[in-house]
């Protein structure tokens, strides 16, 4: 057994997944902003022949907000010294000194990727918008679905198999405490799913976890270990679970009456039913899994 922690970090610079996601929001937005300009500059253009100087003006001042001025209030949100560490596609550029963001991006990122995927996506955009506006919807969701998918895929930790500890992002994870573990391999990763005896996690502790295969080698160790030395599982407290998923059967049956009630109105039916739905799911979750 190895003495030596083994760190880990997976985000964009390393990750396929990841960086596939970012090039697809970059030509999303990039792609969006390129439609945008083309329509407002061609009506500026339009206005100036027809000789409606004011809306010209009016035009050419979206374009200046939108094109050049906008450097001046988004330059301080790329910076990677004011970027907050919790950043989607950037894990904690504190923790690593030596190796500043833009020397670590730029070997994985270059200019003709970026203008390919503005370029495609701004084709995809107009083919789509053209063919079915369902379409159209459809697509966008589509990288809004991708975006936390791909979060989870952005990590950084230290294992130790010899104490046996796990640091994850920012936190610790219980490895006494896990009951269940499923592994699988996904290309350059290794995806955990963790299971906790009942009344020894916290809302906070994650139950997925991604690692690279040298980390998770050094994880199955420090699991074994962690078993080697189990700790006696906390009791968990049945007052609060019963209250816990008293609550979340009460927010189910009124989901249910929500959708029987408002039947008559679509679309309050579905967006009371879901929100309820999904509070009464929670509670149900958090009574059985964390009391």
């Amino acid at each position: 057994m190895s003495d030596r922690r083994v760190e880990w970090r997976i985000d964009a610079a390393n990750s396929r997944f990841v960086r596939w996601v970012v090039y697809g929001w970059l030509g999303l937005f990039g792609g969006g902003s390129l439609l945008a300009f083309g329509l407002v500059a061609s009506g500026a253009l339009a206005s100036a022949l027809e000789g409606e100087f004011g809306r010209f003006a009016f035009l050419v001042l979206l374009v200046l907000v939108g094109g050049p001025f906008s450097v001046l209030y988004l330059w301080p949100a790329i910076r990677s010294e004011t970027r907050p560490p919790r950043s989607l596609f950037v894990p904690d550029s504190a923790a690593d000194p030596e190796e500043p963001l833009a020397d670590r991006y730029a070997e994985a990122f270059s200019w003709r990727g970026a203008i390919t995927s503005i370029v495609l996506s701004a084709l995809a955009l107009v083919a789509l918008a053209r063919f079915d506006g369902r379409a159209l919807l459809a697509y966008v969701v589509l990288w809004f679905v991708l975006l936390p998918i791909a979060s989870g895929f952005v990590v950084w930790g230290r294992v130790d198999p010899d104490e046996p500890s796990l640091e994850y992002r920012t936190g610790a994870v219980p490895l006494e405490a896990v009951e269940t573990v499923r592994r699988r391999r996904l290309g350059d990763v290794v995806v955990y799913w963790l299971s906790y005896r009942s009344g020894t996690r916290r809302l906070s502790t994650p139950s997925w976890l991604t690692l690279t295969p040298e980390a998770a080698d050094a994880l199955d160790r420090a699991l074994e270990a962690a078993e080697a030395d189990e700790a006696e599982p906390r009791s968990s407290n049945r007052a609060v679970r019963l209250v816990a998923v008293g609550i979340g059967l009460s927010f189910l049956g009124l989901a249910a009456a929500i959708w029987l009630l408002a039947a008559a109105n679509p679309p309050v039916a579905v967006y009371g039913s879901l929100v309820t739905g999904l509070l009464g799911l929670f509670f149900c979750w958090a009574g059985l899994a964390l009391a």
